[in-house]
């Protein structure tokens, strides 16, 4: 099974995380303990003249992942560790808001966008 969760306000610093199953029977279990650490001054987000930009002072490559508010994935690109500036156009997506996620799997950056 594969569970996919997205903190929209996480605190800065180590995140801890873990999962309860509840079965039919009302027996239940819980995950081990994940831990996320954020840290927002590795990833820059901004966003001006209808584009969304994208720049990262990190050491590892990292992913860019913009998700609609009902969880759907709409925009997926690696982005390079130490990249200056990753456009984004802001034609592609629609007018709402939507979730964006970067980083590394051990380092990851949420905001909530507007267009």
């Amino acid at each position: 099974m594969f569970y996919d969760f997205i903190d929209k306000h996480p605190l800065s610093g180590t995140n801890y995380y873990r999962l309860k199953q509840t079965d039919y029977d009302g027996k239940y279990s819980y995950s081990d303990i994940v831990a996320v650490k954020s840290n927002d001054n590795e990833y820059n987000i901004n966003y001006a003249n209808q584009n969304l930009f994208v720049s990262s002072l990190g050491e590892k490559d990292a992913t860019i992942e913009i998700y609609d508010l009902l969880g759907k994935l709409v925009y997926s690109k690696s982005l390079l560790a130490n990249q200056i500036i990753i456009p984004i156009s802001r034609d592609k997506f629609n007018d709402g808001i939507y979730i964006i996620k970067i980083g590394t799997p051990e380092n990851l950056v949420i905001k909530k966008i507007k267009f």
